[in-house]
């Protein structure tokens, strides 16, 4: 078999594979759509996403006056494990977090154009990561976002061509950003949306993700840095974005509005539970 035929034999089953999962994902959406509950809990996932924002902007503020709480998704978790009904609350969390994963990766292949299939998958798995970090929370362990990023990209950057792929990855985290901001400014975002949530919410929405994009984008950057420097240190979690944003110039107030913009962020998702179409 030469190599045109062995690609031609691999496409081929990709195609027949593809299609095998859009049949799939359409007939398990008929029978989830018939499960009431299970809406709602999707619904919940986009609840538990909201406060999770809603924290990190809290933490962001409060770093920018001195606080060493990181603003960060494991911060939030964190801060919400410190009771016994914090963590009862993360258990739900988890739990509200993983079926929207799972819901997003299995309903993925519905999507039209790859892109949106592997966007809808993406999304789907960072939910899962949502929903693992909080059960792991509720059981008592401890996560360290820095020491997992360091840790990762140093076994990365010791490979060959390790270089180029952290790169990949930074510049991954830049495009997230960039998109969010772009979903912000021009208000695509309401294509998510099954009816208008109103003048506040949108303007909430599109402070959100403009915010979001902006932390993104300088977490990437500070990936790629890494990368050229061959500093895994370089490489943490969002906090370290903030703490870069925080010692600039004005660093006290852009941590202020960031955070505020994270805050604003999460009450439109949690309005989101309402308003999304993912679930009609």
């Amino acid at each position: 078999m030469n190599l045109y035929s062995l690609a031609d034999n691999v496409s081929g089953r990709l195609v027949r594979l593809a299609r095998k999962a859009t049949q799939w994902s359409k007939w398990l959406s008929a029978k989830a759509h018939e499960i009431g509950p299970l809406k709602w809990v999707v619904r919940a996932g986009f609840v538990v996403a909201g406060v999770v924002h809603i924290l990190i902007g809290w933490l962001a503020i409060a770093s920018a006056f001195g606080s060493n709480d990181r603003a960060s998704q494991l911060g939030a978790l964190a801060q919400i494990s410190e009771t016994l009904a914090g963590r009862a609350l993360l258990l739900v969390m988890a739990a509200c977090a993983g079926v929207l994963g799972v819901w997003r990766v299995l309903f993925s292949p519905l999507e039209k154009g790859w892109f949106a299939k592997l966007k809808m998958a993406a999304k789907g798995i960072a939910f899962l990561y949502v929903g693992w970090t909080s059960a792991t929370f509720a059981l008592g362990r401890h996560l360290d976002e820095d020491t997992q990023a360091t840790t990762v990209t140093a076994w990365v950057l010791g490979v060959p061509g390790g270089n180029l792929l952290i790169v990949v990855v930074g510049l991954v985290v830049v495009g997230i950003g960039v998109y969010s901001f772009v979903k912000g400014a021009t208000g695509r975002f309401m294509k998510d949306l099954d009816e208008h949530p109103g003048a506040v919410l949108k303007a909430a929405a599109v402070v959100g993700y403009l915010a979001r994009g902006i932390a993104f984008s300088v977490l990437g950057g500070l990936v790629i840095w890494a990368a050229f420097t061959e500093n895994a240190d370089r490489a943490s979690g969002l906090d370290a974005a903030f703490s870069v944003i925080g010692a600039q110039p004005l660093g006290q107030s852009l941590l202020v509005i960031l955070g505020v913009g994270f805050a604003l962020y999460g009450l439109y998702s949690v309005a989101r539970a309402r308003f999304t179409e993912e679930v009609d």
